[in-house]
């Protein structure tokens, strides 16, 4: 499962569609940016990688943990899939986050 591996502990900016799972056994960090067109995934790269940047300014004891930047919408294809895979962004649409759920 996609969260499985993950504390209780995360933050969210609704405002954005970001949230913020935390890993502290493995000091890991998985930012995601959550919005339901994936084409306003792409325009918003850009955007969502400053935010990751200003948390991690704002947040320093977190600069040496692994960091991960994730895609989430409803549907994604594989050119938007194309798209955010240089960008070092995960790409995940519904159907990857509820596969092997009953």
């Amino acid at each position: 499962m996609f969260f499985s591996d993950w504390d209780d502990r995360s933050w969210s900016n609704r405002k954005n569609g970001e949230c913020l799972p935390v890993n502290e056994t493995d000091r890991r960090l998985r930012f995601g940016s959550c919005k339901r067109s994936s084409g306003k995934l792409i325009a918003d790269i850009n955007n969502f990688k400053g935010h990751v940047t200003k948390f991690l300014e704002t947040f320093r004891e977190y600069q040496d943990w692994q960091i991960e930047h994730v895609a989430i919408a409803t549907r994604l294809d594989d050119i938007h899939r194309c798209i955010l895979t240089p960008h070092n962004i995960i790409p995940k649409d519904l159907v990857d986050l509820t596969e092997g759920l009953e």
